[in-house]
């Protein structure tokens, strides 16, 4: 999203929205940065809005229909819809494996919790005036139809601003530090949303009162609380990734006009931040000290960021290209060199 400077005017401020992406991404730990979480893009797709019959001002004022690469109706598919098929195709990659998804709460509607494939749960944030309920009673003995919810519950909002509840203390390590948390939780069904399956839930409180209550849930009760909590902080690093993207490899920079163009560049600028890291990840990191820069005012640095892995990336690829010709000589080879330290302060 960004202001328009065109179409606003000082009392009427217009942004306008470029491409909507839903990225997938794999969470992983290297063993150079053991205590860091880095996002992988391994899937990745376009959002386009639904094609509208309106008519909006087009030449000389007269009415027309926009072609803004909207999406027609079979071909609509709203950010959980497109995510869904990227979760049950990596679902079904082979291997015994439990697949959790994390994501902010426009993911944790019935889109995605009703209809995960068996090996996959949901991490995700749920509203706190969420209707809850209890499992159905055991039918009894009789005719009509079972009952699909139990009784209703507190919301997680009443379930915060109970004086007669208690609050669990406890310390969790959430984005880089460790974090005092206060919390209560309680298994319950969550029906407009994930259907019959039984939820985790948890709510949680700040105990120095920056932060406002907030509530998340997990299909997945092996779960205890504070490990919701912890996991769900792991859908951090995708965040970390596009802003990476967007500054370093040009994610924004590309004015594509033609749709294949725009279906291929940003995915291909993803997969080009993977495989840096991958590279980083199996042999960069041995040449790393000799293209690190010492930072007088940044001497507490305990780990690695993209734009150190990048700069690594760029010396070592001059470093190869320069002094790789076995026909450089000695004298050559030393007047050279001061090149590659102020090409690595450039960079």
């Amino acid at each position: 999203m960004h202001h328009d400077p065109l179409r606003s005017t000082r009392k009427r401020p217009v942004f306008s929205f470029g491409h909507s992406w839903v990225v997938l991404s794999l969470q992983v730990s290297f063993p150079f940065a053991p205590r860091k979480t880095w996002a992988l893009p391994v899937l990745v797709r376009l959002y386009r809005k639904r094609n509208s019959p309106k008519l909006a001002p087009g030449r000389n004022g007269r009415p027309e229909k926009k072609q803004t690469g909207q999406a027609a109706e079979k071909q609509y598919r709203t950010h959980p819809q497109l995510a869904l098929e990227m979760i049950q195709v990596v679902a079904r990659w082979p291997g015994p494996r439990k697949l959790r998804v994390l994501g902010d709460s426009e993911y944790a509607g019935g889109s995605i919790s009703r209809q995960l494939p068996a090996n996959a749960v949901v991490i995700s944030r749920m509203t706190m005036k969420a209707a809850l309920f209890e499992l159905p009673p055991i039918p009894g003995v009789g005719r009509g139809r079972r009952r699909k919810k139990g009784q209703r519950l507190p919301s997680p909002e009443q379930m915060a601003q109970d004086p007669a509840r208690s609050w669990i203390k406890t310390t969790v390590r959430i984005y880089g530090r460790k974090v005092k948390v206060w919390y209560q939780s309680i298994d319950a069904l969550w029906y407009s949303s994930a259907g019959p399956q039984l939820l985790r839930v948890v709510v949680v409180r700040d105990p120095s009162g920056h932060r406002r209550d907030d509530c998340f849930f997990s299909t997945d009760l092996t779960l205890k609380p504070p490990q919701i909590l912890e996991t769900f902080a792991l859908r951090w690093p995708l965040e970390v990734c596009f802003r990476d993207v967007k500054q370093f490899l040009g994610f924004e920079d590309p004015q594509n006009r033609v749709s294949k163009a725009t279906q291929r560049t940003a995915p291909l600028v993803f997969y080009i931040y993977d495989l840096v890291l991958l590279w980083h990840a199996t042999s960069g990191h041995l040449c790393a000290p000799q293209s690190a820069i010492e930072r007088l005012w940044y001497k507490r640095k305990a780990s690695v960021s993209f734009e150190d892995i990048l700069r690594n990336l760029r010396q070592a690829t001059w470093q190869e290209k320069i002094f790789g010709d076995p026909r450089l000589d000695a004298q050559s080879r030393k007047i050279l060199q001061p090149l590659i330290e102020w090409a690595k302060a450039a960079a």
